[in-house]
């Protein structure tokens, strides 16, 4: 249908009557909305732009998204739920459910179909007796130190005496879960015994080259003023001067390669690999081009 150089309604009426709609206007003016009856008989209001961007009735939209009481009851059986309401209109309405145990509670379905438990059970689940606490914190040899109620949730703080005499407060649901003694986990993750541990070598002082800037310059320059690992992200311009071998104390310019600061910073991760890596791509640069 061509459409006229100025919109007149006729052309309008026209138009949507040939997606079954139909306009209900005495007249029209730039600008105005324009009143609509869908193949549904549903009345409703919208603009001559948003009707040709695709936009149609949105109650029609609605009630096809829209899941039935029906399905939503078939939905609540086969979780092991009864849903005891009869009507069910928008997404907000809250429906009536059983569980399993008896228990009656309301819910929005969009919630009970995304958390499909009980809330009751719920919060039964969530109490537990102090002999069930003492029995598992003794087991663990720790000392619990706090008189706690009969019944206590997951939140409630407890004080507790770990096995080396260390006393502090956790969640109870954090140390049922497996959470220990922080102090303990500290010193564990120290010095000789932290997996990473390399005999104190961190702590060692660099060698006198590496206290002179224009040497480092000087290896920057050799190497282009910029990083040569390959694959490098290329995320940072600042160059910093790497150890190929970890040994801060040999300060051998084929022992020292420009790098990226993120690059430096991954190269912390598989040394024995990042060693034999850059190890490689000095020999390549520098001493196999002059054979």
């Amino acid at each position: 249908m061509k459409r006229p150089r100025r919109l007149t309604l006729d052309y309008i009426k026209k138009f949507v009557k040939t997606e079954g709609y139909t306009c209900l206007l005495d007249s029209y003016r730039r600008g105005d909305k324009i009143l609509l009856k869908c193949p549904n008989n549903h009345i409703y209001e919208c603009t001559w732009a948003n009707f040709q961007q695709g936009f149609r009735c949105r109650k029609c939209y609605h009630d096809k998204r829209r899941t039935s009481i029906e399905e939503i009851k078939n939905i609540s059986k086969n979780n092991g739920f009864i849903c005891l309401s009869k009507t069910y209109r928008y997404d907000g309405t809250k429906l009536k459910f059983k569980c399993s145990k008896g228990h009656i509670f309301e819910k929005r379905y969009d919630l009970f179909k995304a958390f499909t438990s009980c809330p009751i059970c719920n919060k039964e689940r969530k109490l537990d007796t102090i002999d069930e606490i003492k029995k598992i914190v003794s087991k663990k040899d720790y000392q619990l130190l706090t008189t706690v109620p009969k019944y206590i949730r997951k939140l409630f703080k407890i004080k507790v005496k770990c096995p080396k005499g260390h006393i502090y407060d956790v969640r109870w649901g954090c140390f049922e879960g497996g959470s220990r003694c922080p102090v303990c986990k500290i010193i564990n993750f120290c010095g000789p015994n932290h997996p990473n541990w390399k005999g104190g070598i961190t702590a060692d002082p660099y060698c006198d080259a590496w206290l002179d800037k224009e040497y480092k310059d000087s290896l920057k320059e050799r190497d282009g003023n910029k990083c040569l690992n390959p694959y490098c992200f290329k995320t940072s311009k600042k160059l910093v001067i790497h150890h190929i071998d970890y040994d801060k104390k040999n300060c051998h310019p084929l022992n020292l390669i420009t790098m990226c600061d993120p690059c430096n910073g991954r190269a912390n991760k598989d040394r024995d690999w990042h060693t034999s890596w850059y190890q490689a791509i000095i020999y390549r640069r520098y001493i196999e081009q002059k054979k």
